[in-house]
């Protein structure tokens, strides 16, 4: 992948190195999951891989797919083992009243399928990089993000961006393996005040059990 020169490049990291994703459930464990038919609906039953380099135990837990995140306590017979909770489908709920976003040290960040934005002390605060319009985060539908801040843009256009999943081993390499749910960022300002978003997760992978 080339990149402009001129364009800002801003790598976000999602979980810190080592740090696990905690499947939480409301009732007991029973049997893990082995195919993706043992958990709720739009989950897939995936291997956690870090667990096994690290134990040399198979492990698996049901995780939501792409663009979704868990909810417990809406259908109940979803917080039972080895089904993790109701998955919420970000692209056609209110995305934005769910604490997920992405933060870089220097401010830059992405909520998906909610806003983009960039914290500028001297601009008063957060300066807003687009809000979520449309589009699931694939290369042929693009998650889009518009109507944001026009200051220091030329002829007052306002800001706006665009993201997309990718795999995340394809652009880190095989190892070390990270847990299913880590989820890295590049951001590239090209042309001004046009932001395109480059989110990279395991998720985006072919890591089924099932």
């Amino acid at each position: 992948m080339k990149w402009n020169l001129l364009a800002l490049l801003i790598f976000v990291s999602f979980f810190t190195p080592g740090q696990q994703f905690t499947v939480k459930t409301t009732v007991a464990a029973g049997p893990m999951c082995k195919v993706d038919t043992d958990c709720q609906e739009n989950a897939y039953c995936f291997l956690d891989e870090v667990h096994l380099q690290n134990t040399g135990e198979h492990k698996a837990d049901c995780i939501c797919k792409i663009g979704m995140l868990t909810e417990l306590g809406r259908n109940p017979s979803d917080d039972v083992y080895p089904k993790t909770g109701y998955c919420v489908d970000l692209a056609v709920e209110d995305a934005c009243k769910f604490d997920y976003c992405i933060v870089s040290s220097d401010g830059w960040g992405i909520c998906p399928y909610c806003k983009v934005f960039k914290y500028h002390e001297d601009l008063g605060g957060e300066l807003s990089l687009g809000k979520y319009v449309q589009g699931r985060g694939s290369l042929d539908d693009p998650q889009i993000y518009s109507e944001g801040d026009s200051v220091k843009c030329e002829n007052s256009a306002k800001r706006s961006s665009k993201a997309v999943w990718y795999c995340y081993y394809s652009v880190f390499g095989e190892n070390p393996k990270v847990p299913v749910q880590t989820l890295d960022m590049y951001l590239i300002e090209d042309p001004q005040c046009h932001y395109n978003a480059y989110l990279y997760t395991p998720l985006a992978c072919d890591m089924t059990v099932g």
